[in-house]
């Protein structure tokens, strides 16, 4: 790389951090519910009103793909692009044109956490659900592969079912259906795909019902066994092929042989009456319990298991949204999750359409720390890249971005690192929504404005409130309800009451890897599965702040988070 190549890098860079740091912070925000009965045309409308109060900035819920009547967003399943039921992209720049014509910016919320997945509508998790651990997006979800419960290793609890797995399914509530040359399960409104590797259990019964009545060297019947018989050796392909190339390749195939599927099915009738045929006596007759074995054999091996809802508390193997069974949360650590998720959040910053950002339940994420500093730089240099782009119109056409879009990384993060170091003014306005707890502070590392003001919220509140009633108000409290149960003792008691009741599964979780972990020490090998579940749960309970920020770094754990486990402890 040449001098002057490197001193243009370095200035394209500086200039983007120029353009960013010395637009205005906000001043004062108002906020917009978002949804499908206030839309973008909506808050179009009302920008006028809203720049008279006298606001730097209108900041909205989550704006990106979410399930279909969702009144708030943050169930979001395609980050990919903007939520359809709240606008267009035009009826969105149109707001932001009206915004900008009052001087007005933009923050977003932005859900980074987890997803939603109810109603089969999120593309990432239908695609686990079909595939399991040899789906491209295996890695994208929290999910525990190897849970205590050995009927669930391999397999996704689905706690989704309204009664008792066994009564929905003989009473025909679960039920079979082909389409586009795929076969799936409706509950309801709720599709559940199957897995491809036990189409064969279904095709085979579709020959069965074939024998006698079509030619057995017919091209079709050949056609539809070599269509069983790739389905049969889609295993393995991924351990022939490795990862990820053998996802891939898995992939591939089973899409062809779906397709191979449908046109055989439009082609030949017989075959097309004799596949409806058998799934008809898949699906049972309500009042013949035997009539569901075969659907019972089959839905047994796929890579979720169905289950009542009732059941998520104490089984439940993927992270959810606190105790939200539709909110699967995902890992923003792995680096394809973190580009695919953000991609369309970084463009319309670097377009100048989103002025900053308000990140969701931050504390759900593996390391909140390098999740913040990564969310600057990833943004920095699309927005440099943007400005690149356009003063070399002709040199982006050709390509040339992929030969300095190294240098501009490096030059990028060396720049934040002296903004971070100097806690300095970071390019992007970010603010964390983050609990502190009483004499808790915001992390140091984290590079954000501030978190969204929860504490600010809290202590103003206490203003309007009179500290010399306290005494009477607990007298009328406890002559009330009979208990004199102090409030710290009551904390702790619901938070084991959680646990027992919400959280039963995560602390399995836990106490599985714990109990992996003392097993390898002969000190402390005897340990069993309910000692350390009993200790979790009262240390758990006795934690004065939300979470610690331990990662697996060399460094260990940092003093402050050290402190809260020894309090606890």
């Amino acid at each position: 790389m040449s001098t002057q190549h490197a001193f243009d890098t370095a200035k394209t860079v500086s200039d983007a951090f120029s353009d960013r740091l010395s637009e205005p912070l906000p001043r004062a925000t108002y906020r917009l519910q978002l949804n499908y009965e206030f839309t973008f045309r909506d808050a179009e409308r009302i920008v006028p009103y809203l720049a008279d109060l006298g606001i730097s900035h209108v900041y909205v819920s989550p704006i990106f793909g979410a399930i279909p009547g969702s009144t708030h967003g943050y169930d979001v399943i395609d980050y990919g692009k903007l939520n359809p039921e709240i606008g267009t992209p035009e009826d969105f720049d149109a707001f932001v044109a009206a915004l900008h014509a009052r001087d007005l910016g933009l923050i977003v919320d932005f859900v980074p956490n987890h997803m939603g997945i109810e109603g089969g509508r999120n593309v990432w998790w239908q695609d686990v659900l079909e595939n399991g651990e040899a789906s491209q997006y295996a890695d994208y979800f929290d999910i525990d592969w190897n849970p205590i419960k050995r009927e669930l290793r391999g397999k996704v609890l689905l706690p989704f079912l309204g009664g008792q797995y066994g009564e929905v399914l003989e009473r025909g509530e679960l039920k079979l259906v082909f389409e586009g040359g795929a076969f799936r399960i409706d509950y309801w409104d709720t599709p559940f795909p199957i897995a491809p590797t036990t189409y064969p259990l279904i095709l085979r019964k579709v020959e069965e019902r074939l024998e006698g009545t079509i030619d057995p060297d017919s091209i079709e019947l050949l056609e539809l066994q070599s269509i069983r018989i790739a389905l049969e050796n889609l295993d393995g392909i991924v351990l022939a092929n490795g990862e990820p190339d053998g996802r891939d390749a898995r992939q591939r195939e089973q899409t062809l042989a779906k397709h191979r599927l449908q046109t055989l099915t439009e082609s030949s009738p017989p075959i097309r009456e004799a596949l409806a045929e058998t799934v008809i006596a898949l699906n049972g007759e309500p009042g013949d319990p035997q009539s569901f074995d075969a659907l019972d054999e089959m839905l047994d091996r796929q890579y979720y298991r169905l289950s009542s809802w009732r059941v998520a508390a104490e089984e439940i193997n993927y992270r959810r949204f606190f105790a939200i069974n539709t909110l699967a949360a995902i890992r923003q650590e792995e680096e394809p999750v973190f580009q695919e998720s953000h991609r369309l959040l970084f463009a319309l910053i670097a377009e100048g359409k989103v002025d900053g950002v308000r990140i969701d339940h931050p504390d759900g994420l593996w390391d909140p720390a390098t999740y913040f500093r990564t969310l600057q730089r990833e943004a920095m240099v699309e927005v440099t890249r943007a400005a690149w782009a356009r003063e070399r119109p002709d040199a982006a056409e050709e390509g040339d971005w992929d030969t300095i879009s190294a240098d501009v990384r490096a030059e990028v993060d060396a720049v934040l690192d002296g903004i971070i170091s100097e806690r300095g003014r970071l390019p992007i306005y970010v603010v964390a929504e983050k609990i502190l707890e009483q004499g808790e502070s915001l992390r140091d590392d984290w590079a954000v404005a501030g978190t969204v003001g929860y504490e600010f919220a809290q202590a103003t509140t206490g203003l309007f409130v009179d500290p010399e009633s306290r005494v009477l108000f607990d007298r009328i409290y406890a002559r009330f309800t009979g208990d004199r149960i102090r409030f710290p003792e009551l904390v702790h008691d619901m938070k084991h009451r959680m646990m027992r009741e919400a959280f039963a599964s995560e602390v399995n979780v836990l106490t599985n890897v714990l109990n992996r972990i003392s097993e390898q020490d002969r000190l402390s090998r005897d340990f069993t599965l309910n000692n350390l579940r009993d200790a979790l749960r009262e240390i758990l309970a006795c934690f004065s702040v939300y979470r610690t920020y331990s990662t697996c770094a060399e460094d260990g754990a940092a003093p402050v988070d050290r402190r809260y486990v020894e309090q606890a402890v």
